[in-house]
C-alpha cells in the first residue's frame, strides 16, 4: 500500500509510538546536525535490528532532501534525494567503536539539550513581554522556515516575529489578516490544519478579520501548554511562526542567540505602571502601526471643543526614544507641545513640534522654542533630535509622527 519513508500511523501502529528519540538538532554553517538514540534491538516488526554485540562493520547509508509543503512532524512527506544526495555503498560503521573520526564532535554539541532545539530560530524580530498584538499579512520577504510562502503573517507591524510571551497574562489578539487567512494556535510548525494529530490551542476556521473589522481572540496559556507553540492560518502551510514561554529554556536560548548576533533584534513591551504597579490602562489596547511604527499606548485628546483626536506614544527599545504621533481634524497644521513642571497646563513657556503639508506635497514637522505669545518669542529648536518625522493626509484628518529624546 505505501512505499519509501512511512512512519508508523500509516503502517497500523499506534501513531504516538516512536522508539527513536531525538536529542538534538540545529544548523551551524550550513551542516544540519541531528542527533538521536534509538534501541539496538527493533521496536516494531518494521524496524530491523541493529547487531549491538557483533564486532562486524555494518553497512548504513544516508540521503538527504527536501520536504513537501505539507509536511508535518509527525507526517513527514520526503521529496526524493535525487541520485547525488546520498552516501556511497562503502559506508560502514561498528556500533561498538569507542573511538570517532568525524572532525564534529557530535556527543558535545547538544549537551542537555530538548527536542525543540531541531528549530532554527531565524533572524526575525523578537517581541518580549507583549500582551496584545495585532495580527496582519502581508509579502513573505524573510519567512524563517523555509521554503518560502508567497504571504506569511505579521504581528505589530512585523514579519513572522518570535513571540517570548508571560504564561500567567492573558494574550490578545486583534486579528485582521483578510478573509483568507484565518488565525489559530497550534502545536505543529506548519500550521494550515495539514497535521490530523495537531492539538489547536486558539483560534480556528472562525478566526477571521479584515483590516476594517478585526476578529478579537484572547488566549491563556496554561501550565499544560507546551514551551513552543506556534501561531499560524489554517488556510494554508507556513503562514506564521513561534510563540514561547519566557522564563523557558527555548527563550533563554533564543534570547542570547540574539544578543550574540545569530538571531534577530529583540523588542521588549514597556509598558508604563502606575505608581500602585498596575498596568497603565491606555497601554492595553492593540497596538497601533503607523509607517512602519509600533505604538503601544493611546489617549483620547479633549479640547474645549469636541474634537476626533487621539495622541499615541510608544517608548522604541532599540532607539531609546519616545515615538510620538497624534492624529487630528484638520488640513492645515497640528502640533503638540511639552511645559516644564511648574508652568503645567499653561502655553508658555514650552516646547512644541509642529508639522504640516508644504503645497508641494512635501511634510514638515519642527521643533520650536515657545518663550511668549508673539511671533518674535517663537523660534526654531535645533538642539531637540526629531528622528523619522512624518505627516499624513487622509481626508480631514492630519497624523503627525515623530521620534524625539525624551
Amino acid at each position: 500500500r505505501y512505499a519509501g519513508v512511512c512512519p508508523d500511523a500509516l503502517l497500523g501502529l499506534n501513531p504516538s509510538y516512536n522508539n527513536v528519540e531525538l536529542e538534538c538538532g540545529f544548523r551551524e554553517d550550513n551542516l544540519t546536525l541531528i542527533q538521536f538514540t534509538r534501541p539496538l534491538s527493533k521496536g516494531d516488526r518494521f524496524d530491523w535490528d541493529w547487531a549491538g554485540d557483533s564486532f562486524e562493520a555494518w553497512p548504513a547509508v544516508f540521503a538527504y532532501g527536501a520536504l513537501r509543503d505539507n509536511s508535518t512532524v509527525t507526517m513527514p512527506q520526503l521529496m526524493y534525494h535525487s541520485p547525488m544526495n546520498h552516501s556511497s555503498s562503502m559506508f560502514r560503521f561498528n556500533m561498538r567503536a569507542s573511538s570517532f573520526s568525524c572532525p564534529v564532535d557530535f556527543f558535545d554539541s547538544c549537551p542537555g539539550s530538548t527536542p525543540n532545539d531541531i528549530v532554527n530560530f531565524g533572524t526575525n524580530v523578537v517581541l518580549v513581554g507583549f500582551i496584545n498584538f495585532d495580527i496582519t499579512s502581508g509579502l513573505a520577504t524573510n519567512y524563517p522556515n523555509p521554503p518560502n510562502p508567497p504571504t506569511s503573517l505579521f504581528i505589530n507591524g512585523w514579519e513572522t516575529p518570535i513571540v517570548l510571551y508571560d504564561p500567567d497574562l492573558p494574550l490578545r489578539f486583534s486579528i485582521r489578516a483578510g478573509e483568507d487567512t484565518p488565525f489559530y494556535i497550534t502545536d505543529d510548525i506548519n500550521g494550515g490544519m495539514t497535521n490530523p494529530f495537531e492539538t489547536i490551542y486558539a483560534g480556528g476556521d472562525f478566526a477571521v478579520g479584515v483590516p476594517s473589522q478585526a476578529f478579537n481572540l484572547t488566549w491563556r496559556p496554561t501550565e499544560e501548554t507546551p514551551d513552543i507553540v506556534f501561531y499560524q492560518s489554517t488556510a494554508r502551510p507556513r503562514q506564521g511562526w513561534m510563540l514561547v514561554k519566557l522564563g523557558s529554556a527555548v527563550a533563554e536560548r533564543i534570547i542570547e542567540n540574539s544578543k550574540s548576533g545569530g538571531g534577530g533584534p529583540i523588542v521588549e513591551n514597556l509598558i508604563p505602571v502606575d505608581p500602585s504597579g498596575q498596568l497603565n490602562p491606555a497601554c492595553l489596547a492593540p497596538p497601533i502601526v503607523i509607517a512602519g511604527t509600533v505604538y503601544r499606548c493611546r489617549q483620547p485628546v479633549l479640547g474645549v471643543q469636541p474634537v476626533n483626536g487621539m495622541l499615541l506614544w510608544s517608548q522604541n527599545p532599540n532607539t531609546g526614544l519616545l515615538d510620538l504621533a497624534w492624529r487630528m481634524p484638520t488640513r492645515g497644521w497640528s502640533g503638540m507641545s511639552f511645559t516644564p513642571p511648574e508652568s503645567a497646563g499653561t502655553m508658555v513657556p514650552a516646547t512644541a513640534i509642529i508639522g504640516w503639508i508644504n503645497g508641494d506635497g512635501t511634510a514638515n514637522v519642527t521643533a520650536y522654542n515657545l518663550k511668549g505669545r508673539s511671533l518674535s518669542l517663537v523660534t526654531p529648536r535645533t538642539d531637540v533630535l526629531l528622528r523619522d518625522p512624518g505627516v499624513i493626509q487622509e481626508g480631514d484628518t492630519m497624523t503627525v509622527f515623530v521620534s524625539v529624546n525624551e
